[in-house]
């Protein structure tokens, strides 16, 4: 892990939750994995994240969950391998608005 010539093998996915915490919007994502077709890995092709505003909320309405971002659309990503996320987990070390972003 503190090898700087290490490479990454995999990636671990997390998601967002649902329920509310302070400061926080509800939230949930959608993967779009490889297909069950022969030869593939069913890797993670893409995911989308959308989010519930609280401060539009409003009683007795249905929520408006909203897309917050496309992972990699939003990183400039060429797909979501191992090798891509390094990268753009190198670039967070040294780029203050993509980790500002990366945060929020």
């Amino acid at each position: 892990m503190n090898d700087p010539f290490s490479k990454a093998i995999n990636v671990l996915y997390t998601s967002p939750s649902v329920t509310t915490f302070e400061d926080l919007n509800p939230a949930y994502r959608i993967y779009t994995v490889e297909g069950d077709i022969e030869g593939t890995k069913h890797d993670v092709l893409d995911f989308e994240t959308h989010f519930f505003n609280l401060s539009k909320a409003d009683v007795g309405r249905e929520p408006t969950w909203e897309l917050l971002y496309q992972a990699k659309n939003e990183y400039n990503m060429p797909d979501l391998s191992p090798s891509s996320w390094q990268k753009i987990s190198e670039k967070l070390r040294t780029n203050l608005p993509l980790y500002e972003k990366f945060l929020k």
